[in-house]
């Protein structure tokens, strides 16, 4: 087998970094235990490091609340 791409080895630690970032918004969120989401590295066609997140629907819909929620209070400064 040969050894991984250095794109694989970043696909890897972006998933991991996302992976991180998620859990701990989750969890300042007041979601402990199982994490409602997965994080899955792979590499695309044009060589890229890249990711895919499988969310439960109340973890997307909370993390879009969020994510509208930051907008909003970015617009209002």
């Amino acid at each position: 087998m040969p050894p991984p791409r250095q794109s694989e080895h970043d696909a890897v630690a972006l998933a991991d970094d996302i992976r991180a970032l998620l859990f701990h918004w989750f969890r300042r969120r007041g979601v402990h235990g199982v994490p409602p989401f997965g994080v899955s590295p792979y590499v695309n066609a044009a060589d890229q490091p890249s990711v895919v997140i499988r969310m439960e629907a109340h973890a997307a819909h909370a993390l879009v609340l969020g994510l509208y929620e930051q907008r909003q209070a970015g617009n209002n400064r």
